[in-house]
């Protein structure tokens, strides 16, 4: 069981990555199951045809990387839904719960409202 931190501060609006929710499974699914965190990202980015002015583009204050930071984000809410599997560092699996799940934005959406770290207006 996944312990989370709810005294974080909550963010308002939408959560942005929601969206990479489906593709990261079907990355998964696509590579066997599991994959190494770029090989994922590539392969979602691959998918996709994301142009490389999207992928480049970078956080103005911390200038991380937003594409990544936003599929490490949906793949953090897919561990605690049970979708993924955290057990090996370096390496994100899917669960037999992955492996059968094709999820909506809408669907991920509910997923992060769950968490009650999200305000929507």
């Amino acid at each position: 069981m996944c312990v989370i931190n709810l005294k974080m501060a909550k963010r308002k609006g939408k959560a942005e990555f929601a969206k990479w929710f489906g593709p990261t499974l079907d990355a998964l699914r696509s590579l066997g199951y599991s994959g190494k965190p770029k090989e994922v990202v590539d392969k979602i980015a691959n998918d996709l045809n994301l142009d490389d002015e999207y992928l480049n583009q970078t956080h103005e204050k911390s200038g991380v990387n937003k594409f990544y930071n936003q599929v490490a984000w949906a793949r953090q809410y897919l561990i605690w839904e049970g979708y993924l599997d955290s057990s090996v560092r370096g390496t994100w699996k899917l669960t037999d719960k992955g492996k059968e799940a094709h999820l909506t934005t809408e669907e991920a959406y509910k997923i992060i409202k769950s968490f009650k770290l999200f305000q929507y207006a």
